[in-house]
């Protein structure tokens, strides 16, 4: 794929919802527990009930078929809860992306990949009052509240479980694997729907602010402010990149960033993610949530309650801070983790 335009955005969408509420009471399922009572599930359980979105039973019928799916054939021997959501710890073999792979050894785990240096300070910037790495991968010996220990052995990758809950509270399995994106066209090199490409039109509910070029290229990376603001549950704020490739119907996105999503995410903290379309938003997902993505790292990234498992594959990557900034970086041949506070 020939990647024509690298675009920094910082986006904004606003809808009706209440405020997010408060981390819920949890308990431990383990991972054959969670797929029993998965295939268990009835239509009538989600449909029409409150504060979930489900259209209807055939609706139900997809997200239920979507999350066994992703599931069929995995062994997971370990699981542990990272704040209220569970990881399962999969062979890296049995990721979406990689199960039933033909002609390609899949057997060995990619070498971690190297952490970024912080951005060179200029004369005249303003240095933060703290500023540190930090290191957000597993080890050993630290312990969730049920005695798991929260590390994943060599050979299996840490994945956040998607549940019948999580896409329950969209319309569709579509709303969720892509919520929150969509094509309004400004983009194209010919400004389609509107000319004005830096800023929505005044009857947008979409509000964004943003920079772009149009270049041949093989990606970009760059360090974003990371911030929690206040958002409704059905509200969604970010700051990504993207490289895009293509128009229209066949438009590719290979994107990087964090968002704070409290239906997505679970959370009103922001999240770090990853998302691609080879189809205009038709297709394509966040992390590993569908085919696409390849998590490589035996690490999990946890901050302030968003946890983050996914890597890459289109050789993307992405990360996320604790404070004042992130790198984040698409193309090339790198996937680096750098934290500041």
């Amino acid at each position: 794929m020939r990647y024509l335009r690298p675009m920094l955005s910082l986006a904004f969408a606003i809808a009706l919802g209440g405020q997010a509420d408060a981390a819920e009471e949890y308990k431990f399922v383990p991972f054959q527990q969670f797929l029993s009572a998965t295939r268990d599930a009835k239509a009538s359980d989600f449909v029409g009930k409150q504060n979930l979105r489900v259209k209807d039973d055939a609706s139900f019928q997809e997200m239920r078929d979507h999350i066994l799916s992703l599931y069929e054939g995995v062994t997971v021997k370990h699981s542990f809860v990272e704040d209220g959501r569970h990881v399962d710890c999969v062979p890296f073999e049995q990721q979406p992306s990689l199960r039933g792979g033909k002609g390609t050894d899949h057997s060995k785990q990619p070498s971690p990949a190297q952490r970024a240096s912080p951005p060179a300070t200029k004369k005249g910037d303003t240095q933060p009052r703290s500023a540190k790495s930090l290191d957000l991968t597993l080890s050993r010996g630290k312990r969730d509240r049920f005695g798991n220990e929260m590390f994943c052995a060599k050979g299996t990758v840490p994945l956040r479980r998607v549940t019948i809950d999580d896409i329950a509270r969209f319309r569709t399995l579509s709303d969720f694997l892509r919520a929150g994106k969509w094509d309004d066209g400004s983009l194209d090199r010919d400004g389609r729907i509107h000319g004005n490409r830096l800023n929505p039109d005044d009857t947008s509910t979409h509000y964004y602010a943003r920079g772009f070029q149009f270049v041949d290229n093989f990606g970009g990376d760059a360090w974003l402010n990371v911030w929690s603001p206040t958002v409704a549950t059905s509200e969604m704020s970010l700051s990504q990149l993207w490289v895009v490739g293509s128009e229209g119907d066949g438009k590719q996105t290979v994107e990087a960033g964090w968002q704070v999503y409290p239906d997505k995410w679970s959370s009103d903290k922001a999240a770090l993610f990853i998302f691609y379309t080879t189809k205009n938003y038709s297709d394509g997902c966040y992390n590993v949530e569908c085919s696409g993505f390849v998590q490589v790292q035996t690490m999990c990234i946890s901050v302030k309650g968003s946890i983050i498992t996914a890597r890459r594959t289109l050789r993307s990557g992405a990360s996320i801070s604790n404070g004042s900034a992130t790198r984040t970086g698409i193309g090339g041949s790198f996937t680096r983790v750098q934290a500041t506070t």
